[in-house]
């Protein structure tokens, strides 16, 4: 699978990240009218567990197909002690209006090195309650391979514009996992703060997540710290940016069991 959906994942997420880099800074509104191109985001974190530095790298590009439909793709690596999860994510989605946007959305994911693949699909749903607070929510059913174990997953968010360069962020994912050899509920609450200039094209986040697992296959739960930095392309700065030019969050249901060699 050219060294399993890893190889190709990496050159593709570079060679996309570099086209929408490209986009973006088209002297011209035509250029980026005519090949629908909204905003592209470019993510770097790292994130400390148990004394570890793990790392998280996500590039993010919107495309306007009609005036009320969008694409999102999402391409991603997230660190895993000494092995790497490699991601790719399409959201297809409807914008009727200035305060909300929602769709279905599909995910699969691999890890280097060895036979563990992650599918997802589901609806999501983004609204502007305000031009501070944005409220997002997910649900979808997913299999991870081998073993073919199914689970359905669930989220929540809120962003709170503290200001114009200020925001509070919390959310939080419940998935199940109910077959014979593994039962468990997977649970991640996540709280931060970003810190985005009106008049620079980037995001500051730092922030505390809690994880663990309940039921028959139950683990204990811990906190990790957070930090990371985005670069909006395209897309403007600030705390109270509009949904136009925010993107979808890109799904981790599986991250309680992979942070603990589970999966």
């Amino acid at each position: 699978m050219c060294n399993k959906l890893y190889g190709c994942f990496m050159f593709s997420k570079f060679a996309i990240l570099a086209v929408a880099a490209a986009l973006a800074v088209q002297s011209g509104p035509s250029a980026a009218d005519s090949l629908g191109f909204r905003f592209a985001d470019v993510m770097i974190g790292g994130q400390s567990t148990q004394g570890d530095l793990q790392s998280t790298v996500r590039a993010t590009a919107d495309f306007a197909i009609t005036q009320n439909h969008g694409l999102q793709l999402d391409l991603g690596v997230v660190g895993y002690g000494s092995d790497y999860l490699g991601q790719i994510d399409g959201h297809l989605y409807m914008a009727p209006n200035e305060t909300a946007k929602y769709g279905l959305y599909f995910s699969l994911a691999d890890m280097n090195g060895r036979e563990a693949t992650i599918g997802t699909v589901g609806v999501e749903a983004m609204f502007a309650l305000s031009d501070s607070t944005t409220l997002h929510g997910r649900a979808g059913l997913g299999m991870s391979m081998p073993g073919n174990a199914e689970f359905i997953t669930a989220s929540a968010g809120l962003a709170q514009a503290i200001g114009d360069q200020v925001a509070l962020l919390a959310d939080v994912t419940v998935t199940e996992f109910d077959e014979a050899s593994f039962s468990a509920v997977g649970s991640s609450i996540r709280l931060g703060i970003s810190y985005q200039p009106q008049a620079r094209p980037w995001e500051i986040y730092a922030g505390l997540t809690r994880d663990g697992l309940t039921g028959r296959d139950a683990a204990g739960f811990e906190t990790r710290a957070e930090l990371g930095f985005t670069l909006h392309l395209g897309a403007g700065g600030g705390a109270k940016r509009s949904l136009a030019t925010r993107g979808f969050v890109s799904p981790q249901p599986l991250d309680p069991l992979l942070r603990r060699g589970l999966f």
